[in-house]
């Protein structure tokens, strides 16, 4: 029996998920800055009117983006692509910040001061992300970082005698110039969101795919042993995750339980629903990779090993 398409393991959960690696090089670029600029306008404003709209701003979108980060720390799965909705509140915060930075002629020193250190600190966060693990940075944009990041917290600092614009436009250009790069690389080489900025090429799905392409190959052959082990049941089979479910489902048109969800570690069905599934024969044979949940040890516990991987359970196995 082949084991069917290779159970992807998760990224490890917590808030540094969305911080550092592929992740970060998706959707983390200012997510810190963010986070300081909602924190910074909620407290600057707290004395202003109900109905201030620079507060109300801050609350909405700062709240998207708290709720937003921690859903995908906590998640057993985090599709680059998810990512995407974090963009929205750190883009709104960010401009709300500008906004109501800009909001008086005379410009607190100590708002100056706390700009120059979003400045720099986005600017070094961005460098250590592009050093850290990515393989198609290109040469030129780790010193731009730390350049130009230089540059504008030097003009921040000009700025703070009297009478001289902070210079805003200076410091947007430090903390844009990586996100803006990254952006630029991936409609460069006609990626899409399952892309990471300056990822080398991705091998983990060219491996699964060539996997499922094999799977595939010998469906045809396999449903009519299948079904003949597996009996007069309603589904052909139940098996680990959706990869191998979902390949018999297409080549033949049967019912196949998948057991754990994408990865294989959801807890989809439970493990009393599974016991009962068994009880009324809703299946017979069941694909097991690897034991790493609850229902698939209680399967490898509890059935007729056939295979390195395929185990038959009968009504009595349920009780």
């Amino acid at each position: 029996m082949n084991p069917g398409v290779p159970v992807a393991a998760p990224l490890a959960r917590g808030a540094g998920r969305l911080l550092r690696g592929a992740r970060g090089r998706d959707t983390g670029w200012l997510i810190p800055a963010a986070a300081v600029v909602a924190a910074w306008g909620i407290t600057s404003r707290r004395r202003q009117r109900r109905d201030d709209p620079l507060r109300a701003c801050f609350i909405l979108w700062g709240g998207w983006l708290v709720i937003f980060f921690v859903v995908f720390s906590v998640v057993t799965v985090l599709q680059p692509y998810y990512a995407a909705a974090l963009s929205p509140p750190v883009a709104a915060i960010i401009g709300t910040g500008v906004a109501a930075a800009w909001s008086r002629e005379d410009v607190p020193v100590s708002r100056s001061i706390g700009l120059a250190v979003i400045v720099v600190g986005t600017a070094g966060y961005a460098a250590w992300l592009v050093s850290a693990s990515a393989a198609r940075v290109p040469g030129w944009l780790f010193p731009a970082i730390i350049a130009v990041g230089i540059a504008a917290a030097g003009v921040i600092a000009w700025s703070l005698a009297p009478r001289r614009p902070v210079p805003f436009a200076a410091a947007l250009a430090a903390v844009s110039l990586a996100p803006a790069a990254a952006s630029v690389s991936l409609a460069a080489r006609n990626e899409n969101a399952f892309d990471t900025p300056f990822e080398s090429a991705r091998l983990q799905e060219d491996v699964t795919l060539a996997a499922g392409q094999q799977a595939t190959a010998g469906l045809k052959s396999q449903v009519p042993i299948l079904r003949t082990r597996g009996g007069d049941t309603r589904d052909l089979m139940a098996a680990q995750s959706v990869g191998l479910p979902s390949l018999l489902i297409y080549d033949s048109g049967l019912e196949v339980l998948p057991i754990g969800g994408l990865d294989g570690t959801t807890p989809s069905p439970t493990l009393a629903q599974l016991q009962a599934d068994i009880r009324n024969s809703v299946f017979h044979l069941a694909q097991v990779v690897t034991a790493t949940d609850p229902q698939l040890a209680w399967i490898t516990g509890h059935c007729v090993r056939l295979s390195k991987t395929l185990y038959f359970c009968t009504p009595s196995d349920g009780d």
